[in-house]
């Protein structure tokens, strides 16, 4: 029973943000048009790579060539990321309710105008938060066990989220920080460790 509840939610979830994200023309905003004509430079120009807005928005656009299909296309992105998120916190708490409740209610952030408010607008905010989403539930799995495809996607996340917008660039580089100093934590405390063993 609880299985099916969170497939529902999760299919109301995606059915509302998708109709939300398309409904309507897509809102060009004044920033839009910087990401059009960073996406009108040929792909493999420093125009692309090293242009005025980071690449990944103007690759989407570049690939769909639409305004529509933009929308379209990251309101797809919405509905997977944040229902991979929910599936993980969910996996996080015991069976049952609790755990519909805790797929529910990050569906429920998820689905508030701050967020969803984005999904119409041909900027990168939506990316951003989609990936953001993505990195939070791939650390979580690797944070529960490490395994090499999940350092992978970790890294290969972080790279696309700071690809989206300059300020992610810090966010991505503060939780690189955050991890080292982990990793340097626990590696200081083993080697403590093996050497009072030893002696």
């Amino acid at each position: 029973m609880a299985p099916a509840l969170a497939l529902a939610g999760w299919c109301g979830f995606a059915w509302y943000v998708f109709w939300q994200g398309t409904v309507g023309d897509p809102v060009i905003w004044f920033d839009s048009q910087s990401y059009a004509v960073v996406a009108g430079h040929p792909l493999w120009s420093t125009g692309f790579w090293a242009g005025q807005r980071p690449p990944l928005t103007p690759l989407l656009l570049k690939m769909v060539n639409s305004s529509t299909g933009f929308t379209a296309l990251q309101s797809l992105l919405a509905v997977a990321a944040w229902g991979l998120l929910a599936f993980t916190v969910g996996r996080l708490v015991p069976g049952g309710w609790r755990r519909v409740a805790a797929a529910w209610i990050v569906l429920a952030f998820a689905s508030s105008t701050p967020v969803i408010l984005w999904n119409r607008s041909v900027l990168s905010e939506s990316l951003s938060l989609s990936l953001l989403a993505f990195l939070v539930a791939a650390f979580i799995w690797t944070a529960r066990r490490i395994t090499w495809p999940r350092v992978a996607a970790v890294v290969l996340v972080s790279l696309a989220l700071a690809a989206t917008r300059d300020a992610q660039v810090w966010t991505v580089g503060l939780l690189g920080l955050a991890v080292a100093v982990v990793v340097g934590f626990h590696g200081y405390r083993h080697r403590r460790l093996s050497r009072r063993g030893a002696s």
